[in-house]
């Protein structure tokens, strides 16, 4: 299946390419409708490294295939806010791997990643339809919550733990050494990080927590990534 190339606007969506995304997943599947409901972009700081589009749709009689009214999509509008191999990476875990992990993530109902444009999308569902709470790193958790987070990351773990299939079905995994992130996190990924952190109060906040700068943190992520490094291996997020 050729990559479905999503546009920059989200006024550029249309029922026909709503209908091609997810038909891969739903055959026969006929949107008939789509509405932008929200949208958040990373030049905000309202989202991360993407932006976001929640969408109402609506299908063509009896052809919905079971799939929700409301989806959101994950892409790129107005302007990349991360390296394109990063978004590549995101694709390929949702269209490879997700589908063989018995683990709390969310359901994904169409992926693409076009290699000419760099351009992406992730149709997914909408997670505050079931009750879904989306603290960030600076906000308190429960026990409960974090029991049901190491449960979910044990799983994972314990999945991959020192697989063979890194050198073989796998081997286009990303390594602390090696792959897209790793190289450009050796060229403008400091910068890339000045301006996320500018861009978020709470980012702002973890660093007057752990009493470290910028830079000693930075520092404190190479040291990481050298650990990160050595055996045993897994799947991380």
């Amino acid at each position: 299946m050729a990559a479905i190339v999503f546009p920059t606007d989200s006024k550029l969506l249309t029922p026909e390419l709503l209908t091609e995304a997810l038909s891969e997943l739903a055959p026969g599947v006929a949107v008939a409708g789509v509405r932008v409901a929200e949208e958040a972009h990373c030049d905000t700081g309202s989202a991360s490294t993407a932006a976001r589009a929640v969408l109402d749709l609506d299908y063509a009689t009896g052809c919905d295939r079971g799939l929700p009214r409301r989806v959101v999509l994950k892409t790129v509008l107005i302007q990349p806010g991360a390296p394109s191999s990063m978004y590549h990476n995101e694709v390929r875990f949702y269209r490879e791997l997700r589908p063989e992990l018995e683990i709390e993530a969310p359901r994904v109902f169409a992926s693409s990643f076009d290699e000419a444009s760099g351009g992406f999308g992730l149709v997914m569902e909408d997670l505050r339809l079931r009750p879904s709470r989306f603290p960030n790193a600076t906000e308190s958790l429960s026990r409960a919550q974090i029991e049901s987070g190491l449960t979910q990351l044990a799983a994972l773990h314990s999945r991959f733990w020192n697989s063979p299939r890194f050198s073989q079905d796998l081997d286009w995994l990303w390594t602390p050494c090696s792959g897209g992130f790793y190289d450009f996190m050796q060229g403008d990924g400091g910068e890339f990080l000045r301006l996320q952190l500018g861009r978020s109060e709470y980012k702002q906040e973890l660093l007057v927590r752990l009493g470290h700068s910028f830079d000693e943190a930075w520092n404190c992520l190479w040291a990481a990534q050298e650990i990160l490094a050595s055996e045993p291996t897994t799947l991380l997020h």
